[in-house]
């Protein structure tokens, strides 16, 4: 498991390197100013300055240190999630979301679980090129809420599986390797786990496993106590 200090190392290199960037764009300019008259070299420069100010924002101390959690209305949630979902995805994939009746409150930061469940879904559209089955299930198991994202792409190889938390590892050509850590620190910091089963040629699963209460000495509803 990361600590605080790694994540909070990862955005400050990030950080850096972007501000680096952004300083030789701008040394550019000052040498040659003609690149004003450029295409895209305004939307450029807004570009950099948008990107340092996105790190900012998804740094480890916003996003996985200390979560505003409160008691959330799951249906409520999940609507809204389902809206960012079908974003990600071509007209022709099939979003699913399996519900059951009668699920109790959730209990975490409403904003940092979408984002990471947003990461989560953006990885599985990707892994299926926005097509493919997206399916999202919604249960309780031993007083906690679970969260399943299922897709039907390539799977993940056993010998990547790992690793795939780990910083700026990724399998993609032009990944940057931080969605999963930043989704799993944000799990993490809820006192929830994310694991993967994954299948080669049938797809990957990711499970988010968050405590229902803020005290799991609290009892159980009845909802939850189905494994």
């Amino acid at each position: 498991m990361l600590k605080n200090e790694d994540y909070k190392f990862i955005f400050h290199e990030i950080k850096n390197s972007v501000a680096v960037i952004g300083c030789s764009l701008q040394l550019i300019e000052k040498k040659h100013p003609e690149v004003k008259d450029f295409p895209f070299w305004e939307d450029t420069l807004a570009d950099v300055a948008g990107l340092r100010q996105m790190i900012l924002e998804v740094s480890s101390t916003s996003l996985c240190e200390n979560p505003q959690k409160s008691y959330v209305n799951l249906y409520d949630f999940l609507s809204v999630l389902r809206t960012s979902a079908h974003s990600l995805f071509d007209d022709d994939a099939v979003i699913t979301f399996d519900i059951p009746f009668g699920l109790p409150e959730g209990y975490f930061d409403t904003m940092r679980i979408h984002h990471a469940l947003l990461n989560l879904i953006k990885n599985a559209s990707e892994a299926m090129n926005r097509h493919g089955t997206l399916t999202i299930r919604t249960y309780c198991r031993k007083n906690h809420l679970c969260f399943d994202v299922c897709d039907s792409g390539c799977g993940i190889p056993p010998e990547i599986q790992d690793q795939i938390f780990n910083p700026f590892f990724s399998s993609k050509e032009d990944g940057s390797g931080l969605g999963l850590v930043i989704a799993k620190g944000i799990i993490e910091s809820h006192g929830g786990t994310l694991s993967l089963a994954s299948t080669m040629g049938q797809g990957t699963t990711f499970t988010i496993s968050l405590p229902l209460t803020a005290n799991q000495n609290e009892k159980s509803d009845p909802v939850c106590e189905a494994s």
